[in-house]
């Protein structure tokens, strides 16, 4: 099956997108979208390194004996909240769903 113009255009911009978060986010890219990188011939161009990280002038932050510290740093940011709530919300309800295949294989009534 041949892809539209349309298509092949949209997939390429996504796939031009997706490079750019390769490395930090590939468990969240589709199979099909790592296949068609893994046999793309363009040149993926690393964005981040261990070097220039270390370089950069960041203040420390020492969580370890300071709780408070850290919840309000954490609730300070809206991603890692966001993140956070998507983890907890995604594991209910796997957990939900692993109790109803191990009720059927128990051939308990839900």
């Amino acid at each position: 099956m041949r892809l539209s113009h349309h298509c092949r255009k949209s997939t390429n911009k996504y796939l031009a997108k997706s490079t750019n978060i390769l490395v930090t986010n590939i468990y969240n890219l589709q199979p099909k979208l790592l296949e068609e990188l893994y046999n793309s011939q363009d040149k993926v161009e690393a964005k981040l390194n261990a070097s220039d990280a270390k370089s950069l002038d960041l203040p420390k932050k020492e969580y370890l004996n300071n709780e408070s510290l850290f919840r309000f740093d954490f609730n300070e940011d809206q991603m890692a909240v966001e993140k956070l709530r998507e983890g907890i919300s995604g594991f209910a309800a796997a957990a939900e769903q692993l109790k109803d295949i191990i009720k059927e294989k128990l051939g308990v009534s839900k």
